[in-house]
């Protein structure tokens, strides 16, 4: 990934850690530390005197403390910057051993209930649909790219937060050494900056060629268009809701399925998910989600469930906004590559390879 690229998409991350209410384009300490995390894991061809600046603003920050690891989770680098050292902590730190076991791989019901019972559909889906294995086999047909998947997000979903770290050489996997190929299937989009991940990203404004990036897509192009054109995944995670205000669940729906049927359509086999927070109240976003998973048949990757026993439910009650904490940011990423895995794995046979 080119430095500027990174550079753009962690300065305009979410103030995760200050408690603002939206996302912002203002670079802060916190920033300046995710953006000194990502560039010091990218390798020694790096700029030193970049990475020292930014390693010396991430010196100076509030880091996660090292009490925010519990035992379970697998070990890492000490948190702080050593003497003299350019590089610091990946985070977030990976959860893993911590997720119970009940929540890790339940069967999903035969058949899958409908949408309103989306908080009982388990963590990690199973299997997939017969239709998203033709979607596949239509998908590699038309060029798709087996090794490769995208994201469709807000801030939370930038590589910085989301599964970038298995991009490079700073996780560990503990007692789940089995996800080590599917990291290895899929190298290179983890670290990758999705054309459809963007600060307030939402149902809406993915179909709109406004928010295209117009040094990479056509003139007219729409931000999924043009990620599926240049990216050419098999698979994509769609992870949206936070930022649809108001939270109208049948408007949230009607573009959700918009963005299903272009994938479709272009033989991508779409991972909806549940979100943490609950903006609206009631939850109806993540049923509503669930319920365009269980019309389509597409998996359901239920992160909702991978928090609930976490403090304060995977929430920072410190600060307003329902921001993911520091512990939930791991167990996001980590249940993220088990879903991927999962659907991987039954979509392999499929690939022609």
């Amino acid at each position: 990934m080119a430095r500027a690229q990174v550079v753009r998409l962690l300065l305009g991350s979410c103030f995760l850690l200050l408690g603002l209410s939206s996302c912002s384009t203002q670079p802060s300490s916190v920033q300046a530390t995710l953006t000194a995390v990502f560039l010091s894991n990218q390798g020694p061809e790096e700029s030193p005197a970049v990475i020292s600046t930014l390693a010396g603003v991430a010196s100076a920050t509030a880091f996660p403390p090292a009490s925010l690891v519990t035992p379970s989770i697998p070990s890492h680098p000490s948190g702080t910057l050593a003497a003299g050292s350019t590089r610091v902590n990946p985070v977030p730190p990976l959860a893993t051993g911590e997720i119970p076991a009940s929540l890790s791989l339940a069967a999903t019901p035969e058949p899958r209930r409908p949408g309103k019972y989306w908080s009982e559909w388990p963590l990690i889906p199973p299997d997939v649909s017969g239709r998203m294995i033709a979607v596949y086999k239509q998908g590699i047909a038309l060029g798709n790219n087996p090794h490769a998947f995208s994201t469709i997000g807000d801030c939370q979903s930038a590589p910085a937060i989301f599964m970038g770290v298995y991009d490079t050489d700073r996780y560990e996997l503990g007692d789940y050494q089995y996800l080590e190929e599917t990291i290895h299937q899929f190298e290179g989009s983890f670290g990758r900056q999705s054309i459809t991940v963007q600060d307030g990203q939402s149902v809406a404004s993915v179909l709109s060629p406004a928010w295209a990036d117009p040094d990479l897509c056509d003139s007219g192009e729409t931000p999924i268009d043009c990620e599926i054109r240049l990216h050419k995944p098999s698979i994509l995670f769609i992870n949206l809701g936070t930022n649809w205000q108001g939270g109208n669940d049948v408007t949230h729906t009607e573009y959700l399925k918009k963005i299903v049927d272009i994938a479709l359509e272009h033989g991508v086999v779409p991972i909806l998910s549940s979100k943490g927070d609950n903006l609206e109240g009631d939850y109806r976003l993540n049923r509503a989600t669930a319920q365009v998973a269980y019309e389509y048949e597409l998996p359901f990757w239920n992160f909702w469930r991978a928090i609930r026993n976490l403090p304060g439910k995977g929430l920072d009650g410190s600060k307003p906004g329902q921001y993911l904490s520091v512990d939930a940011w791991g167990r996001r990423s980590f249940t993220g590559l088990q879903a991927l895995d999962a659907v991987w794995r039954s979509l392999s046979p499929y690939s022609g390879q």
